[in-house]
């Protein structure tokens, strides 16, 4: 998938802008998430996420809170 490869290749001065992600396109790779990750990311956050980086960072703070809430429920 091409947004894929363009946020591997250069995430942290890749402008989300650069996706042209569309409002249908942003729901998308939110479900994408959701279904692909477990992760819910609301199109409203992605506003905040100017850079791939931004979305890296968002994606990676919500896997480690959901880890350390599952080490919590043992």
């Amino acid at each position: 998938d091409q947004i894929e490869a363009n946020l591997v290749a250069g995430a942290n001065t890749l402008s989300l802008d650069n996706l042209g992600l569309d409002s249908l396109g942003t729901m998308e790779f939110c479900i994408h998430l959701e279904l692909e990750f477990g992760l819910l990311v609301h199109p409203e956050e992605l506003i905040n996420a100017h850079f791939a980086e931004d979305l890296l960072c968002l994606v990676e703070s919500r896997l480690l809170n959901r880890s350390i809430n599952a080490q919590g429920d043992h």
